[in-house]
């Protein structure tokens, strides 16, 4: 494995728009961010190589959402966000 990232996520709760911020990331490494509902099924795969990223979200349900990110050389991040009563539902 290679070096610990870091990962912020911000605007959470959110209604419309979810940041994903990676620190220590390397250079040219692609990242695959998946999001699950609370009941387990995948809703959203994105993916990536900059180190911050926003991701409109207004086209998913309020709730609860999982998210795992996955990197080659740093392993797996998991945590969650919930999303409220966005403007376009």
């Amino acid at each position: 494995m290679g070096n610990k990232i870091n990962l912020t996520v911000f605007l959470n709760p959110s209604t419309d728009l979810v940041n994903f911020s990676i620190e220590n990331r390397s250079a040219n490494e692609i990242y695959t961010l998946r999001i699950d509902n609370a009941f387990g099924q995948m809703v959203k795969t994105v993916y990536f190589s900059a180190s911050a990223n926003s991701f409109v979200i207004n086209d998913l349900s309020p709730g609860a959402y999982f998210y795992t990110l996955k990197t080659a050389n740093s392993g797996l991040i998991q945590g969650k966000f919930m999303i409220l009563t966005n403007s376009s539902k």
